[in-house]
């Protein structure tokens, strides 16, 4: 029996029903041999168990416990046989000839150890898709909130990048809610940085890939729907640090420490500097017609940050 063309994983926490729209958008791909595996970190919804019940056909991981993000991903990639490795998010949904696309993106960039499809929100906007690695000036831009017009003249930071000439080509690295890894490239760079829990995996896989002469390649061949960035789950807090210490571990590993220090140092009085305008804006719509999501979102982000730095996080 040959192995099939695209191995897809999706590891899946507490999103039963969004599971289940991207099982059923893989299923429904044609012109391209693929199998499916899910990785369960734990659900409590009765993700597993719709699996099992509903796609027969996917190979199933169930953990005992949340292991992360990486760990997950690394345990089916493992067992995986397929030429192309693609890790999808459980909130995604593929288009009609989303695995093709991938397929042909490979075959134009015969250097690519990894491609990043197009994301969409669920109104149909396009989500942020290529980033670039950080480093104290692009980070610096991003504390003090100038990274939207750095990418207005073609400055990119871990935020944002700007896409490639042509809707594609390579770039620095791209967001994982939809990134393949050819079987070549996988081999030797390995897994994804386990010591993360949660975000800058894909970030460290493309840098640790750069050195053995893979490119990161961006397409918008094909756009794929993400729920993710479309959500208000009550934890942009907690997620907002969580990305803050991705980029700090990747400094730390790959840049030098004292990047990683000053970068941390530089986020910090950037949270500051924009809580004095999102707190007295906060205050001002409280008296009106309310607290606006988007001021809400700000605070909430910005606080938990400088509650972090000082020790004073929940």
């Amino acid at each position: 029996m040959t192995s099939p063309r695209i191995s897809v994983v999706v590891v899946s926490y507490q999103v039963r029903d969004l599971l289940r729209r991207c099982l059923a958008s893989v299923q429904a791909q044609e012109d391209v041999e693929a199998e499916i595996w899910v990785v369960d970190n734990a659900s409590s919804d009765g993700s597993a168990d719709l699996v099992a019940r509903e796609f027969p056909a996917v190979h199933l991981i169930r953990n005992v416990e949340n292991v992360g993000f990486a760990r997950a991903n690394d345990q089916a990639l493992a067992l995986a046989s397929g030429s192309v490795l693609l890790m999808l998010n459980p909130d995604t949904e593929l288009p009609p000839g989303g695995l093709a696309a991938v397929v042909g993106v490979f075959a134009r960039h015969p250097q690519a150890g990894a491609v990043g499809l197009a994301l969409r929100n669920a109104d149909g906007s396009p989500q942020r898709s290529c980033h670039a690695f950080p480093g104290v000036l692009n980070m610096m831009l991003e504390a003090t909130g100038l990274h939207r017009i750095a990418l207005r003249v073609g400055i990119g930071t871990p935020f944002e990048a700007p896409m490639p000439a042509g809707g594609e080509g390579p770039v620095d690295w791209v967001a994982g809610a939809c990134l393949a890894l050819s079987r070549e490239a996988h081999a030797k760079v390995g897994g994804l940085d386990e010591g993360s829990f949660m975000y800058g995996e894909e970030m460290d896989w493309s840098w640790r890939a750069r050195r053995f002469g893979f490119e990161t390649v961006f397409s918008t061949a094909a756009t794929v729907l993400h729920h993710g960035e479309a959500s208000g789950d009550g934890r942009r807090g907690e997620l907002y640090v969580l990305n803050a210490r991705a980029r700090m571990r990747f400094l730390r590993r790959h840049r030098g420490a004292w990047r990683a220090v000053l970068a941390r140092e530089l986020l910090t009085l950037g949270s500051l500097l924009r809580l004095s305008y999102w707190l007295p804006r906060a205050a001002l719509e409280a008296r009106g017609s309310g607290v606006q999501p988007r001021t809400r979102d700000q605070v909430e982000r910005f606080r938990a940050l400088v509650a972090w730095r000082t020790g004073r996080a929940s």
